[in-house]
């Protein structure tokens, strides 16, 4: 039988609203913004009627979670963990997102770290909870190496904790408290604070930077695209160690932008002179200010944050050069630390000035942060003669 062709766009019309109805979020979707874009999931307000609570009360709560929480929560989130393929930071940085849908951090800030905990822990992490009489710290297991927060151990493993930021570091605080922890998982995720790939982020975003310099007695200009919500994504990083800060990858515009302008300045040099290039790029584009001074705090800003910010130290200018000379010459290299200053050495060609020698190898001293003077490859204000530094980290291209 043949359908008349006056009902054919009535059909046509009703299909198209039932597929729109079926695609248009749930009623307890909510709407969240992350890495630049907009993202739905299950997440159902909860009025928790605890504000405070003792260990004898978490029983009680955990069941309001387990019957307030939907499933599909959980599933969004290791959706787009697997998705955007984010590393356990930026994991966290969704769950922080998903917990203040649920429960806001500024009504109930008790029950929203619980629901960090309770997310965590859904996702295959061991994170435990230490309650104080007016603090509650969560800490998740982790082997990396962190500092200025507190470490806990408990049972024998080591626990970093995740929000001592919210009590501005107050070390007071972690005295005298009681633990809260589940029974162990079978094969539980080991938070790892290594950030292996940045998602790419919005375009719409990114604005253009200028930074200038001078080199070879010619004013210079290197044109960037910067993400300011990049700031957002490290503002609670804790400090780790130097393979990770070095190692932090910048996201794709910010990259391309970067290596690129850099890579046409410096095409025509020989590799001592645009080693000599970064170092100055490194050094002088970049207002200096120590941490204390920025953020009250040590803080190593990633090689991207240092692009973003006006200022910033030794630590971080050395991982921005690190990352320039691996990108764009991919050298040995060595990380040096005194009491109060970080340097890089490369291995250039040929050795320039006294050098550095490591596992057989000569390195050239390259001084990345402004000085009293104009230090010149092979100088820096660390003493190779004195040798008050060690190796912090080392980088050889083809070693595994």
């Amino acid at each position: 039988m043949r359908i008349p062709l006056l009902i054919i766009p009535v059909y046509l019309l009703l299909s198209v609203w039932l597929q729109q109805l079926n695609a248009q979020p749930k009623p307890s979707s909510r709407e969240l913004a992350f890495l630049g874009r907009s993202i739905w999931v299950d997440a159902p307000n909860m009025q928790l009627s605890y504000k405070k609570f003792s260990n004898q009360e978490l029983n009680n709560i955990e069941k309001e979670f387990n019957t307030g929480f939907a499933q599909s929560t959980i599933s969004s989130i290791d959706s787009l963990k697997q998705t955007l393929k984010l590393c356990d930071w930026l994991t966290y940085q969704l769950i922080r997102k998903v917990a203040q849908l649920h429960i806001a951090k500024q009504d109930n800030y008790w029950g929203y770290t619980f629901a960090k905990f309770y997310l965590l822990q859904s996702m295959g992490y061991e994170p435990i909870l230490s309650i104080g009489s007016n603090s509650i710290l969560l800490y998740v297991r982790s082997i990396d190496t962190v500092y200025n927060v507190p470490i806990k151990l408990y049972n024998g493993k080591q626990y970093v904790c995740l929000n001592f930021h919210d009590y501005n570091f107050d070390s007071t605080i972690t005295a005298n408290n009681s633990v809260y922890a589940k029974d162990v998982i079978d094969n539980p995720i080991l938070f790892s604070f290594q950030i292996e790939s940045i998602p790419d982020l919005s375009e719409l975003a990114y604005t253009q930077r200028k930074l200038n310099f001078e080199f070879g007695g010619k004013n210079q200009q290197v044109e960037i695209q910067i993400n300011e919500d990049v700031k957002n994504l490290f503002i609670n990083y804790p400090v780790t160690n130097y393979i990770n800060q070095f190692n932090i990858p910048m996201s794709r515009e910010t990259k391309a932008s970067l290596i690129n302008s850099l890579k046409y300045k410096v095409e025509k040099m020989k590799t001592k002179r645009g080693v000599a290039f970064l170092m100055t790029f490194s050094r002088n584009a970049f207002g200096f200010s120590s941490d204390t001074e920025l953020f009250g705090r040590e803080k190593r800003l990633s090689p991207e944050e240092t692009l973003i910010y006006d200022k910033s130290d030794c630590e971080d200018r050395s991982a921005l050069f690190f990352n320039l000379v691996k990108e764009i010459y991919n050298l040995p290299m060595i990380v040096l630390s005194s009491d109060k200053h970080v340097t890089v050495a490369v291995k250039l060609p040929k050795m320039v000035g006294e050098g550095i020698e490591f596992n057989g190898q000569k390195f050239t001293l390259c001084e990345p942060t402004p000085q009293g003077k104009n230090l010149r490859l092979g100088k820096s204000v660390l003493d190779p003669q004195l040798k008050p530094y060690e190796v912090v980290y080392s980088y050889f291209p083809h070693s595994r």
